[in-house]
């Protein structure tokens, strides 16, 4: 029931929009045990948004448990969904919308997501939850079909490890895949490896920092001496700032000289990105990449 800023959601969640105080009916099924709709009902209401929870408990395909990708796939089905907002409807005590998880399919979200309205009579809007995360399969399988249509190879399984180098142009990457080392010849590199937190930046046991698949420079670190990490989680890191500085190309740069033409960084690898404390790690990674993806084609045109 936190209130999240958001400039793009899905179409399926738009309804759940807090700018709206229009009162909403959360509904949970008990067989979800990781989403709690009466607490996430109290959160909004405290915020100012009326509501109200409910929880359903029917079981899905027999099982007394199931995770978010379990019900999508039930709710895909034409009788289950209409059995669930038929529950729903009947539970509506003046209710402007309805909440639920983020389960309203996995082949045909929107048709679902429709057909749920259309029964209930009302807005119905998604609630993100734990992984699974459907929403985020959804996003994940439309980008991965739009690459293979566009010629594109999605590699899954391997660890990139390291690189060959050709004066300031990276010539291979390494990939450590079934126990042996693989080459992959790519024109450009785009490193999004993440900071820290996903093993990006790495601190050696003489807490030197480093880049840990081209060896780039790290830049913002703390120095000798100086402090690295502050007592409570949620302070300030001085160490959390450490990353990759880049020029207005998206390419790196040691003491504002680029050192490579053809690698440009993005996401959380970034120096100075704290996407954890800004709400921003979804933002931050969508617009760098779609910048690296422009300079790239400008490039080769």
């Amino acid at each position: 029931g936190a209130a999240r800023p958001s400039a793009v959601v899905p179409e399926t969640m738009v309804a759940g929009d807090l700018r709206d105080d229009g009162p909403m009916l959360i509904v949970g099924f008990h067989v979800l045990r990781d989403f709690h709709p009466a607490y996430l009902a109290d959160n909004l209401t405290r915020a100012g948004v009326p509501a109200r929870a409910i929880t359903i408990a029917r079981r899905f395909d027999g099982r007394p448990e199931a995770n978010s990708q379990g019900i999508a796939r039930a709710l895909d089905r034409p009788e289950v969904r209409d059995e669930v907002a038929a529950e729903i409807a009947r539970a509506l005590d003046g209710e402007a919308r309805v909440g639920v998880p983020g389960v309203l399919g996995l082949e045909d979200p929107h048709g679902v997501w429709r057909a749920m309205e259309e029964r209930i009579g009302r807005p119905v809007f998604e609630i993100p939850t734990l992984p699974p995360s459907v929403p985020g399969m959804r996003v994940f399988h439309t980008l991965r079909d739009r690459l293979r249509s566009l010629g594109g190879r999605v590699i899954i399984g391997s660890q990139a490890v390291g690189a060959e180098w050709h004066g300031d142009r990276v010539t291979a990457v390494l990939a450590r895949a079934a126990g042996r080392i693989v080459s992959y010849h790519p024109r450009w590199v785009v490193l999004a490896t993440g900071g820290v937190a996903s093993g990006g930046v790495e601190l050696d046991s003489h807490w030197r920092p480093r880049e840990t698949v081209l060896n780039l420079p790290v830049h913002g670190a703390p120095g000798p001496g100086e402090e690295r990490f502050s007592a409570s989680y949620f302070d300030d890191h001085p160490f959390s700032a450490a990353g990759v500085a880049v020029d207005d190309g998206l390419r790196p740069v040691a003491g504002g000289v680029r050192v490579c033409e053809n690698v440009l960084v993005a996401g959380a690898t970034l120096a100075g990105a704290q996407p954890w404390k800004e709400k921003s790690g979804d933002g931050l990674s969508l617009a760098s990449g779609h910048r690296a993806a422009e300079l790239i084609l400008e490039e080769d045109r």
